[in-house]
């Protein structure tokens, strides 16, 4: 799907969450240069791991950024919804992981991406297409990456694994302009990321888009509005019951409810906040360290009003409570 195939309102969620990707591009990007400018050929070891690790994780959110960016997510993501309409989708789906959500869609595997761009299934940068030297450029950097996070080893020494970024790192600033992305991305002179407040304004357009689509829904009778909140009760006892499981004195555990207005529609809706068993762990040599005293706390608002296809689709959890704190007034 290009961008002359998706519509107006389309096109401004994958602008919006393509930052999310340049955000971290840049924070990676910012990372590697640091480390590089304030150690020089002195790198130790870690240190070096350290580098090759923010190196290639810069390589890959740029390339996930553009993809993003020019509303490619078909090839971006598994399983990419057939049709638009993206800011119809749940923000999170933490606990129905076989939902489509916004946040923490998986990714396709990079080296699929790449074999695509080598092959001219992908039109990564259309602009500014990548020859096939660059795109071996990002191959190494991944491979180099994914050895570094994983098992902790460097597979190269460190002058070839500086100048392997430092070649695209230099590309991408003498291609694009400074008004792009990309390059703002890579140009890490600036304190702060052009891209910092990325999921703040992401979640800020969901639940603009979300009031928009329920603004005309009719009015709900109170009949309606009763069976519905026994409804979410329903819901909040299948929580409950499920958070149970998972802890291991039950007996300490504690479950909280009452009705606030819902922030997309407006209606009566229930809030829950389940607070599990506490436990104590060591921050060190167990006997011989400081202790620390835990419980999990989970919050979830059911809004069944603002339901999509599936009963758990638009449910909120404690991610999207914390974010509509932070953008919007303070929830009840």
């Amino acid at each position: 799907m290009s961008e002359n195939d998706i519509d107006e309102q389309d096109m401004a969620f994958c602008h919006a969450y393509a930052n999310l990707f340049f955000n971290g591009a840049y924070q990676h990007c910012k990372q590697a240069m640091q480390l590089n400018e304030t150690m020089g050929t002195k790198l130790s070891y870690q240190e070096a791991i350290e580098y090759c690790t923010h190196a290639g994780s810069a390589a890959e959110m740029l390339v996930y950024g553009n993809l993003a960016e020019h509303g490619n997510l078909e090839s971006l993501w598994e399983n990419a919804p057939s049709a638009g309409h993206y800011f119809s989708l749940p923000f999170t789906a933490v606990d129905s992981p076989n939902i489509q959500a916004i946040m923490g869609h998986k990714t396709r595997s990079i080296v699929r991406i790449y074999d695509d761009m080598r092959n001219g299934k992908i039109a990564l940068m259309p602009e500014h297409p990548l020859s096939k030297h660059h795109i071996d450029l990002l191959n190494q950097l991944r491979y180099l990456r994914n050895k570094a996070v994983h098992e902790n080893i460097l597979l190269s020494d460190f002058d070839t694994v500086e100048c392997t970024f430092g070649a695209f790192h230099s590309y991408i600033l003498t291609t694009f302009n400074p008004t792009d992305k990309e390059y703002q991305a890579f140009a890490t002179t600036s304190e702060d990321s052009p891209f910092k407040d990325a999921e703040t304004d992401l979640f800020r357009q969901w639940v603009f888009a979300a009031r928009r689509r329920y603004a005309n829904q009719p009015k709900e009778t109170k009949e309606s509005e009763n069976h519905r909140l026994l409804e979410e009760q329903r819901r909040i006892d299948e929580r409950w019951h499920k958070f149970l499981g998972k802890q291991g004195y039950q007996d300490h555990c504690i479950r909280e409810k009452k009705i606030i207005s819902c922030p997309i529609c407006g209606r009566c809706t229930f809030k829950s906040t389940f607070t599990g068993s506490p436990i104590t762990f060591w921050n060190g040599i167990p006997g011989n360290s400081p202790s620390t005293l835990f419980w999990s706390e989970n919050t979830y608002l059911e809004c069944s009003c603002c339901v999509a296809n599936d009963s758990e689709a638009m449910h909120w959890t404690d991610f999207e409570i914390a974010l509509y704190n932070k953008t919007f007034v303070g929830m009840e």
